[in-house]
């Protein structure tokens, strides 16, 4: 065709005069050096034909006229022609050479992690995104473009399904949105749904949605990793169920998918012991006992160095089996509901909404200095090391925590007799060495709650981002972590605030700036009435 919508050289250089697109790209947070250009060129263009438009009110017919007229038409052409080179020229140079990503959030920029991996990639994988080129998103093709240009085994290709309709049907058999890509490799190929781009938050009382979140480097990441990773390399963990347990949910479970690992349930009443090709173990926070042969089946499984996560339900006492696995571990559950005293150490004047102190380790890395939301929190306490044994408290309360054994009747989060006095652990991690292969890892957490969308929300995302470090501890892939890439905000992230601070702020926007704006407006007054 004369014209095609794919993208042949004269609708590339027709593309020259189209005035909006660059506009478009700046409007969405990308700085455009290629945009720059554009319109400097298109400037430069168009003074040159408004200074060759006065030359030629001058001009009367005759020989020597007109052949100055035809130098002038010859400059015209040239000039054109030098501003239609220089634009293609720089718009087929790389896009991480000629975009700037200056949102806030960094939506368009890739992190240090997905380049370390694709630096690293040796097979070819070519992503198929089905739309036509005029159609796309130009937001995903900004991301599509830096993948392209951070690796040479990475090509992406535009698929126009109403000229190829089966073309999605060689690699699924479900219907694909427009904008939906393909990432396919030799050995094998993963479908990302348009829909999963992006991150909806939902208003059901106008039953409409708006964009808060921004993930296609964690989609693109994780699916150019799954289709090159070795079939042996594909992890499985075991959600515990029958005992009560909450399923994880949301951005945890997408965490998961993320990282390339399959999240299965496990019914241990049904099981001689746990299967072979569990890379870990997830207990949430069980309501009812454990028989004790499902409690053994699990000791079992950390004796032979298996990896377990575990969180308690403070609510649900007196689960000795349960209790019995903790225990061959060194860990024990201290009775009660950890509250704080320590108004920097909770959250929106709610003394057992903690916020407690997040220790350095492999299992915090990505949050260590940063808040962790540990509602209705109870404490572990753990053993003394040993030469195969060692103890991590992750997350520590201050010495001005109380841990109260009736929380129901109680009327102060103030020390009470036959409470619990702090410092207190409410997440510990247990690494136990079996041989020189071979290490048992176990955490433990406090609160069932923290591994909620609801807790993570009020940190924007930090419970998610350890839950992940402790789940990449536990698979023991290093690798694992470069796929798990967070879904980037799209609006303005969420700004925790403790107690004191709240308090201090308050005072001073409500109190002190109100006396300080009122002083000042005195003496201006004074001044001028001097004068």
């Amino acid at each position: 065709n004369l014209i095609s919508e794919s993208g042949n050289l004269l609708t590339k250089i027709l593309g020259c005069y189209d005035l909006y697109t660059p506009l478009d790209n700046f409007m969405n947070g990308t700085l455009d050096v290629a945009g720059i250009v554009y319109y400097v060129t298109i400037i430069a263009l168009l003074l040159f034909l408004t200074g060759q438009s006065v030359q030629k009110r001058r001009w009367s017919i005759s020989s020597k006229k007109i052949s100055t007229g035809v130098f002038s038409t010859g400059m015209i052409i040239a000039m054109v022609a030098v501003t239609v080179v220089v634009n293609l020229f720089v718009a087929e140079l790389p896009a991480t050479w000629t975009s700037i990503d200056v949102t806030s959030t960094k939506i368009y920029s890739i992190t240090d992690d997905t380049k370390d991996y694709l630096k690293g990639l040796d097979e070819d994988v070519t992503i198929y995104v089905l739309v036509s080129d005029a159609s796309k998103d130009t937001k995903l093709d900004e991301t599509l473009q830096r993948y392209e240009s951070l690796s040479d085994h990475i090509k992406v290709s535009y698929i126009n399904p109403a000229s190829n309709p089966a073309f999605a049907a060689q690699y699924t058999d479900s219907s694909v949105t427009s904008n939906s890509m393909i990432v396919v490799s030799s050995a094998r190929s993963r479908v990302i749904d348009y829909n999963d781009v992006y991150t909806y938050s939902y208003d059901y009382t106008s039953y409409s949605r708006s964009i808060d979140g921004y993930d296609a480097e964690g989609q693109l990441t994780s699916a150019i990793q799954y289709v090159t990773m070795d079939s042996t390399e594909l992890p499985v963990i075991y959600q515990v169920s029958g005992h009560g347990e909450t399923a994880l949910a949301g951005g945890f479970t997408e965490a998961i998918e993320k990282a390339n690992i399959t999240l299965s349930d496990l019914a241990l009443l049904k099981e001689d012991t746990v299967p072979k090709d569990a890379a870990a173990l997830i207990i949430n926070g069980p309501t009812t006992d454990f028989s004790e042969d499902d409690a053994s089946k699990v000791i079992d499984y950390i004796n032979r160095g298996g990896k377990v996560l575990i969180t308690c339900n403070f609510q649900a006492q007196g689960l000795e089996n349960f209790e019995s696995i903790l225990s061959a571990c060194g860990m024990e559950r201290v009775s009660g509901i950890v509250m704080e005293n320590d108004k920097s150490y909770y959250y929106s004047n709610t003394p057992y909404y903690l916020l407690p102190d997040v220790n350095s380790s492999a299992y915090t890395s990505s949050v260590s200095g940063s808040y962790i939301f540990a509602p209705y929190s109870e404490a572990i306490t753990y053993g003394e090391d040993t030469d195969d044994t060692t103890y991590t408290a992750l997350l520590e309360t201050t010495d001005k925590a109380v841990s109260k054994t009736d929380a129901v009747n109680a009327t102060t989060s103030e020390l009470e007799e036959g409470d619990a006095a702090g410092p207190f652990a409410v997440a510990v991690a247990m690494e136990k060495t079996i041989d020189e292969d071979t290490v048992a890892k176990v955490v433990v957490a406090g609160s069932v709650e923290m591994f909620a969308d609801s807790a993570d929300q009020i940190v924007s995302g930090n419970n998610s981002a350890m839950f992940t470090d402790i789940i990449a501890q536990m698979v023991g892939d290093s690798d694992l972590a470069t796929s798990v890439i967070p879904t980037k905000d799209y609006t303005l992230s969420a700004i925790t605030v403790d107690a004191a601070a709240g308090i201090l702020y308050g005072l001073g926007l409500m109190i002190v700036l109100p006396v300080i704006m009122m002083i000042l407006g005195i003496v201006i007054w004074a001044s001028r009435r001097k004068k």
